[in-house]
């Protein structure tokens, strides 16, 4: 019974340095995983903010960002943590113990060499009684060696750079030009709309109303706010482009003549494009019954009927 109970703790000591080091690992993973998520979420939405990406770059950027960090969790946390909460595959009591050898010079043979004449004691009826006394007498020896201090996590520290370097440049962004990161992730996240480049001026549509009645004309009057103005500003509708009268240096005007649908538009000028605009064109209103109620004077003496 003492040689059982003797093994037992054996095999508990290293299932104790086997939790440590999946633990370990998981540790390490989570580092090497922020390390990952933190360089490619910059890489990221700084080529985004400086290259306002189309659609078709934007989603494949969105969709490559969560791949990669997919694919970073199932090879570098997932394995561990299952391993960890013993959901997983874990070592061998045999592999556990080369591990451990390998921290332990002078454990290495003395723990190899238990496990197997133990294996070896099952198989051998008739030297069982030798094989356990020998057993008892490496576990003996082995007892005073802690397995588990053979992993220690606070050398996970040093890997600590490579998350640190990219969260500490996302925190520097965040705090000098919070618009660099906001922007940008809000166009990767919403990567199927279009978004308008941002221009160093504005277009603002000084009509009250884009509506009007089939035929009609509609005078388009056009604000520019900014600090640099571009000299021409064209009105785009559908396959064609206009160019709009200037008032002065921010005032333009443009002339729609007998429109007789709805009409999409936007402006540019110097390479950049305003929001699409729509003007609504409702159908001219026609008689198509009315009631007359003819109301005689009173010397005609006649009644009053309706036609």
């Amino acid at each position: 019974m003492a040689s059982t109970e003797n093994y037992e703790l054996l095999l508990g000591k290293i299932n104790t340095f086997t939790r440590k080091y999946y633990f370990n690992n998981f540790l390490r993973g989570l580092i090497f995983l922020g390390a990952g998520l933190f360089s490619a979420y910059v890489v990221i939405t700084l080529s985004e903010y400086f290259g306002n990406f189309s659609i078709l770059l934007r989603t494949i950027l969105f969709y490559f960002f969560i791949l990669f960090n997919t694919v970073l969790v199932c090879w570098l946390v997932l394995p561990s943590l299952l391993a960890w909460l013993k959901l997983g595959k874990t070592l061998t009591h045999d592999e556990a113990a080369e591990i451990i050898g390998r921290h332990f010079n002078d454990v290495h043979d003395k723990l190899l060499n238990t496990l197997q004449l133990k294996k070896l004691a099952a198989e051998d009826e008739s030297h069982r009684a030798l094989i356990e006394a020998s057993i008892d007498q490496k576990i003996e020896a082995l007892k005073p060696v802690s397995f588990p201090s053979a992993i220690n996590l606070k050398e996970n520290t040093k890997y600590l750079k490579w998350a640190l370097g990219p969260l500490g440049v996302i925190i520097i962004i965040a705090l000098a030009a919070p618009s660099v990161l906001t922007e940008s992730t809000k166009r990767l996240i919403r990567h199927n709309e279009y978004f308008v480049p941002a221009a160093p001026f504005r277009f603002i549509v000084l009509n009250k109303t884009l509506s009007v009645v089939q035929g009609s004309d509609l005078k388009l009057d056009l604000k520019l706010e900014g600090d640099k103005l571009p000299a021409d500003v064209y009105v785009e509708t559908g396959e064609n482009t206009f160019k709009l009268d200037k008032d002065n240096i921010s005032r333009f005007h443009y002339q729609f003549s007998n429109l007789q649908q709805n009409t999409r538009f936007k402006f540019s000028g110097n390479g950049f494009s305003s929001a699409v605009y729509e003007i609504k064109v409702n159908q001219k209103p026609a008689l198509l019954h009315f009631d007359v109620d003819l109301n005689y004077p009173a010397y005609l003496h006649k009644k009053m009927k309706g036609c």
